[in-house]
């Protein structure tokens, strides 16, 4: 036998008789459950701000989409600087607040079949050929 287990044997044999008053179980009850509580509650806000902090600003930074990409795809498919791609997207906001819905919709499926076009006519330096386009595309142009 171990030391520890001889020890607890003894303690467990000496203290066999001795009863605890009610109101001291209580008292060491109560305080018990309440520093689990405790430790329990601070995990979980330590939990919360964790994610709060790495959830929202990612949400904030994925959620946001250029009107612009719907027309051209993408910045890089029509060769422009990042500034230049953020005064035309800078041009699509005011209009989207200026017009209605319905005219929005309307105007954004023009400036869509028009950047189509221009997509096709333009060359690897941004100057316009527009002999490219054939005779019904020009007319709708």
């Amino acid at each position: 036998m171990s030391l520890d287990e001889r020890l607890k044997t003894a303690f467990k044999e000496e203290t066999k008789e001795w009863n605890a008053p009610t109101e001291l179980k209580e008292k060491i009850l109560n305080k018990v459950v309440h520093i689990q509580g405790g430790r329990q509650m601070k995990k979980w806000v330590v939990v919360c701000i964790l994610a709060a902090t790495l959830l929202i600003p990612t949400g904030a930074f994925a959620g946001y989409s250029y009107i612009a990409d719907s027309i051209y795809g993408s910045r890089e498919n029509i060769g422009v600087t990042q500034k230049q791609y953020d005064e035309l997207e800078a041009k699509l906001q005011t209009a989207k607040q200026n017009l209605s819905e319905e005219e929005f919709t309307k105007w954004m499926s023009l400036l869509k079949e028009l950047g189509t076009l221009n997509l096709k006519v333009a060359d690897a330096n941004g100057d316009f050929n527009f002999e490219k386009l054939s005779v019904g595309e020009q007319k709708k142009l």
